[in-house]
C-alpha cells in the first residue's frame, strides 16, 4: 500500500511540474461531461492522486481542472472536476477561503480533503468574484449569478495516462483542513 501511495504522489508531483507545457493539454467544454454527482455525497473524505494542471483563468475563459481522487468511504476512484479549492484562511482570522486549483502545491504533501457539491449558481458566483474575497462570504447573495458569462473549459492533461481513464466524474469543490498552497 505504501508503494502505491508513493507512486501516486510521484504522479501528482509530475503532473504539476508539467502543467506549463501547453501542447500537452486539450480544453473541452464543461457541458460535454456527464456529472455523476449521485455517486458521492457532500463531506465525503477523499484522497488526491493526481491533479491535471492547466491554464489559469483569464478574461475570456473559466477553467476547471481534473483531480483524480479515491473516495475514502468506498475505495472508488473518481474524477472531480473543480474550478476552486476551499482552504483554511492563513491570515489568522479563521474560516476558509477559495483559491484557484493552480495554487495547489504538491510539495506541501496535503492530499486529504472532502468533497463539496455546489449548485451551478453558487459556482458561477464563486468564479466571478474569485480574487476579490471582500465579495465572497459563506452567506453571500448568489441569486444574481444564475448564468456563467464566460466559456467554461476543462483542462485535459494528455501527458499522463491516469487522465485518460474513464472514471466516474463529479463536479464540485475540494475542501481542505490543512493548507495545500
Amino acid at each position: 500500500m505504501r508503494n502505491i501511495i508513493l507512486a501516486f504522489l510521484i504522479i501528482t508531483i509530475y503532473s504539476c511540474e508539467t502543467a506549463s507545457k501547453e501542447d500537452e493539454y486539450d480544453y473541452i467544454s464543461l457541458s460535454s461531461f456527464k456529472d455523476d454527482s449521485l455517486i458521492i455525497k457532500n463531506g465525503t473524505p477523499i484522497k488526491l492522486l493526481a491533479f491535471s494542471g492547466g491554464k489559469n483563468n483569464d478574461k475570456e475563459h473559466v477553467y476547471y481542472y481534473q483531480v483524480i481522487v479515491i473516495n475514502q468511504e468506498t475505495g472508488d476512484t473518481l474524477t472531480v472536476i473543480t474550478p476552486a479549492l476551499k482552504v483554511p484562511n492563513t491570515d489568522g482570522t479563521g474560516g476558509k477561503i477559495y483559491i484557484p486549483p493552480m495554487e495547489f502545491n504538491p510539495d506541501k504533501k496535503v492530499f486529504e480533503a472532502t468533497y463539496e457539491r455546489k449548485s451551478d449558481t453558487s459556482l458561477n458566483f464563486l468564479l466571478q468574484v474569485m480574487g476579490d474575497e471582500s465579495k465572497l462570504t459563506e452567506g453571500s447573495d448568489v441569486s444574481k449569478y444564475n448564468k456563467m458569462v464566460k466559456p467554461e473549459l476543462v483542462a485535459i492533461n494528455n501527458s499522463l495516462p491516469i487522465f485518460k481513464n474513464n472514471y466516474k466524474t463529479v463536479v464540485g469543490i475540494l475542501v481542505f483542513d490543512k493548507d495545500p498552497h
